[in-house]
């Protein structure tokens, strides 16, 4: 019995280390605590007309902000970014490849996160004035582009034409601002975190990036109730020996 309960246990523990198996790390964070500088060292981002807050960025239409440096392989990445966009009918610009020098990238379209030409996402899953946490990742091997909000994704593109990589100098992004090639296509908003990873990452990648950490205590009662277990146990073995 007792080597039943303490190979139940390791299950139990085994079981909840996989569901704690640790998510890829960015190799750059932003988080806006009054700055644009990068929280693990790289490279700052670059203003282009916003305000600044205590753990937030806002842009009027037209503004946004610039990154420059922070990849090697412009087509090998991972890019989220969380805010709060005030327009999503219609199109509007979230991220730019090209410095301006094209009108595809990544935008909401009528609140479907999509990469138009190429695709357009089927799902509503951006709303005016509501967080949205939005990841773009591009795995260089299969030039496969895949778009998520709040974890799920809405599209998934081979890229064969590298219309998803950063080719400029400095693989530079540029967030918010629009082309213009069709004037109009921008917001305002309020951007609140942006993450790089420096591949692109898988789709178990992404379940594991969006998993719900449980909180400490539930390791503790979960070794609470194996321990109870273990007590109820002896309990058992204790009273069936006394009425022998």
């Amino acid at each position: 019995m007792r080597t039943l309960m303490l190979a139940g246990a390791l299950i139990c523990l085994g079981a909840m280390d996989a569901a704690q198996a640790a998510p890829a790390a960015p190799v750059h964070e932003y988080r806006f605590d009054n700055s644009l500088a990068d929280t693990l060292g790289g490279p700052a981002l670059q203003s282009l007309g916003g305000t600044l807050g205590d753990g937030s960025y806002t842009f009027a239409a037209g503004q946004g902000l610039i990154l420059d440096g922070a990849l090697s392989n412009g087509a090998d990445y991972s890019v989220e970014i969380t805010a709060r966009l005030d327009q999503v009918s219609e199109y509007r610009r979230i991220l730019d490849f090209k410095n301006g020098a094209s009108d595809t990238g990544l935008y909401s379209f009528a609140g479907r996160l999509s990469f138009p030409p190429i695709n357009f996402g089927t799902a509503s899953v951006i709303s005016a004035g509501d967080p949205v946490t939005i990841l773009l990742t591009r795995i260089a091997s299969t030039n496969t582009l895949t778009g998520y909000a709040n974890g799920t994704a809405q599209f998934s593109i081979v890229d064969g034409a590298g219309n998803g990589v950063f080719s400029t100098s400095g693989a530079r992004m540029v967030f918010f601002r629009d082309d213009n090639v069709f004037p109009g296509e921008q917001t305002s908003g309020v951007v609140t975190s942006i993450r790089i990873f420096d591949r692109g990452l898988s789709p178990t990648e992404v379940v594991t990036l969006y998993a719900p950490i449980p909180e400490p205590g539930t390791w503790a009662l979960t070794l609470a109730g194996l321990g109870l277990l273990g007590w109820a146990a002896r309990r058992k073995r204790t009273r069936a020996s006394d009425t022998r």
